[in-house]
């Protein structure tokens, strides 16, 4: 018989060694994001396909732990594992058998997960299968019968929350990222001593228990109710599905936000967060929020979120908290299914494979499938929809209670019945749009209105929660309303989606007098007039023509370079004819650029405008050195930022480019990052003098022009350029090797907008 002290440090060990690979895994996961996104320029499909490969090495690291512990004889398990721990080191540090060089492929997703694989696929895989594998080894030992080994799963999520958190707001922010890379060499390292005690303890309790591996299962089936003895295809498909919705949730809405409101990178980790919190509420040994609330939240928010959906109100901070905890509540309430149904132990590594399973088959539906079969991101509307069809059974509403004692929806029933789903096709839909049926116009584009229809829609639903019929007409209904508003809406002619992003072709809402290219529905690429007097002008979108930029004429006459796109209204900025290369990393932009037929600056602006394909520093590193005149840094989409573009080392090598009197040209605009800050710190560095141009609305265009000589710049004061602002030295320049957005989080764009909004009204009034 075991001491309860000895026996306490026992489970202390199990549980460390758990905690920390966890810490790990969910560490390495944005770090080695952040080693190849570079490449990749910041898109948030990088993170998407990671996700999906990591879900798969998780896959693996389960399905190695079910067959190790069931298949191999106990006294090999240890140390076949620990052999395996030790070839792990073969592949670190992180990335150092990793090509980062970007193919030039329309979907490099092959790529991506070809150099996550060689960047980290043996130590994930190691560190993905210690979870079960060491629960299992905690039930077999004396300290474990008849004990729940799913407490340590909890365990294990808290130090991947801890992870998934401390990097952005710690490590990434104070550490340059080879020392990241270095530091998590340094705790898996710590991690390997671990688990080689833990090896170690486990194999002489073994020994000296002597115990068959049948009388020491950690629950036995009839002391614990909730624990389920026999395992039918039925029970496992289930788990399956209430694995899958959730994690396809999870990329479904890390999708959406990017896509459709913003690429920040931070709000990445962010639905992982709430996900990983989701395990930790569910198998908590008591739980904290009640099941029943918990379906009914779930319940409510999926139908809110059909309406923002269907509204197009996506770029909001109200919409993007709604989506955030709608998607909580959903993954929760499945999660706390999940965990009411656990086998036990004896099925231990069986339940968490079919769980890692569904996870990589959610994954695969958004990083593989929906890129290539669809135009936009219908798979975040579609799996909302089986999400409430898996929920619906277990709905026990408080609200259906209280309708129910009040016998409010009796007696207005087929009221309600007519009402509400008409109500929800009309109304719902309506914020977000500026309607136009003839002469007639309705503008319902503020925040206000997107927050009376969430009311509404909410009350709403809470009537039709005990009318499964009526709730799913109405629901229905919702999106049949968006489709009717939207073609009495802004003009769409054209969606399309690459691996970087969607794209859509509108006409302007205001006058539709300018086509747009739009990334989501938020981030407007580059604009073009309808009139063919106008078609040729550059202030719609970039604010500012070659008569404000006010630049020498041998800077005009020079050639220039681009790094990004958009439609190629940068070839028509310079007064002279020159040559202007484009350098772009989706070819579906090109295509829309220069083939759809919607725009023609490539074709009709003065002078060559070729384009290549790529990443737009390694392909200007080509550039003979003091050939171009100006460079412009246009690559940044809506709120997405190419890091590597901004760094040091990077202006370092524009400056070998450009003529010494060359200018570098940076549209710096921004919805939640203020860069100038960091750019005028750049500069002073750098030994650069500059100005920029402040955004204004409508336009928020927000540039600077940076250049050895002040010769090259003075003649913007005239164009209403101001002078760059003192330098804060504090400020930690970005290099190639550190770089942290937390210094530069700034709302200055909803100020803009709020302007912008009030400007419409003082219009429409006049």
């Amino acid at each position: 018989m075991l001491r309860k002290d000895r026996l306490f440090s026992v489970t202390g060990l199990f549980a460390l060694s758990i905690f920390t690979s966890a810490f790990l895994l969910f560490m390495v996961q944005p770090l080695f994001s952040k080693i190849v996104l570079p490449s990749l320029g910041g898109a948030s499909a990088v993170w998407i396909t990671l996700m999906f490969v990591y879900q798969g090495l998780l896959l693996l690291g389960y399905g190695y732990a079910h067959a190790l512990s069931h298949w191999v004889p106990q006294r090999l398990q240890i140390p076949l594992h620990l052999l395996l721990l030790i070839a792990s080191f073969l592949m670190l540090p992180l990335a150092a058998h990793a090509d980062l060089t970007l193919p030039e492929t329309a979907h490099p997703i092959l790529w991506l997960i070809k150099t996550a694989l060689l960047g980290v696929g043996l130590p994930f895989f190691v560190l993905s299968a210690t979870s079960p594998l060491i629960q299992h080894w905690f039930a077999h030992t004396p300290h474990g019968k008849n004990k729940n080994p799913y407490v340590l799963y909890a365990v294990s999520n808290f130090g991947s929350l801890l992870a998934l958190l401390g990097y952005p707001l710690l490590l990434e922010r104070f550490l340059p990222l080879s020392q990241q890379s270095d530091s998590w060499l340094g705790v898996y390292m710590i991690y390997a001593l671990l688990l080689f005690v833990c090896g170690l303890t486990t194999h002489t309790l073994w020994r000296k228990t002597r115990v068959s591996e049948e009388t020491k299962l950690t629950a036995d089936p009839i002391k614990d109710k909730n624990l389920v003895p026999q395992v039918s295809k039925g029970r496992m498909f289930h788990w399956l599905l209430l694995a899958l919705v959730p994690s396809s949730m999870l990329l479904g809405v890390t999708g959406y936000i990017t896509t459709q409101i913003t690429s920040l990178p931070l709000l990445w980790v962010v639905p992982l967060a709430l996900y990983l919190c989701t395990f930790i509420f569910a198998f908590a040994e008591k739980q904290v929020l009640p099941p029943k609330l918990v379906r009914t939240l779930a319940g409510i928010g999926l139908v809110g979120v059909i309406a923002i959906v269907a509204m197009r109100q996506n770029y909001t901070d109200t919409a993007m908290l709604w989506h955030l905890g709608t998607f909580f509540f959903i993954a929760l309430a499945l999660h706390q299914i999940l965990a009411e149904k656990k086998p036990a132990a004896k099925h231990l590594t069986g339940f968490y494979f079919i769980m890692s399973l569904g996870g990589v088959l959610g994954g695969a539906v958004n990083a593989i499938a929906a890129p290539l079969l669809f135009n936009n991101v219908y798979e975040y509307p579609l799996i909302l929809a089986i999400a409430g069809i898996l929920l619906w059974p277990y709905q026990r509403q408080y609200v259906t209670e209280l309708y129910e004692s009040k016998r409010l929806a009796r007696g207005f029933g087929l009221f309600f019945d007519i009402a509400v789903p008409l109500t929800l096709f009309l109304l719902v839909p309506l914020p977000g749009h500026n309607l136009r049926v003839g002469k007639f116009a309705l503008d319902f584009r503020d925040e206000q209105s997107l927050h009376l229809a969430i009311v509404a829609t909410v009350l709403l639903a809470l009537v039709s929660f005990q009318k499964p019929f009526r709730l799913a007409v109405g629901a229905a209904l919702i999106l049949a309303g968006g489709l009717f508003i939207n073609t009495l809406s802004d003009s769409h002619t054209l969606t399309t989606r690459s691996f970087y992003s969607t794209y859509s072709v509108v006409f302007d809402s205001d006058k539709l007098a300018y086509k747009l290219l739009t990334l989501g529905t938020s981030a407007t690429q580059g604009a073009q007039s309808i009139d063919p007097e106008h078609a040729l002008r550059t202030t719609y979108f970039y604010n500012l023509d070659g008569a404000d930029t006010k630049l020498p004429e041998d800077i005009y006459a020079s050639d220039w370079a681009s790094i990004g796109l958009g439609v190629g209204t940068i070839a028509c900025l310079s007064p002279l004819p020159n040559k202007t290369t484009f350098i772009e990393i989706d070819p579906m932009v090109y295509e829309l650029a220069h083939d759809s037929g919607y725009f023609t600056y490539l074709q009709d602006c003065p002078g060559q405008n070729p384009v290549i394909i790529g990443d737009g520093r390694a392909k200007l590193d080509n550039f003979a050195e003091n050939s171009l005149g100006l460079i412009a840094l246009d690559a940044f989409s809506g709120s997405s930022i190419p890091t590597h573009i901004l760094t040091r080392e990077a202006f370092e090598m524009y400056l070998t480019k450009l003529k010494p009197n060359g200018v570098i040209m940076v549209n710096i605009s921004n919805r939640h990052i203020n860069l100038l800050p960091l750019l005028t710190r750049q500069a002073k560095e750098l030994g650069l003098v500059g100005m920029h141009r402040s955004p204004r609305p409508p336009k928020f265009s927000h540039w600077m022009m940076l250049s050895r000589e002040k010769t090259s710049v003075a003649g913007l004061a005239e164009a209403g350029w101001e002078p760059l602002p003192e330098a804060d030295m504090s400020l930690q320049p970005w290099t190639d090797s550190f770089a942290t957005i937390l210094p530069l989080l700034d709302s200055k764009w909803r100020d803009f907008v709020k302007a912008d909004q009030a400007r419409k009204k003082a219009e429409a009034k006049q």
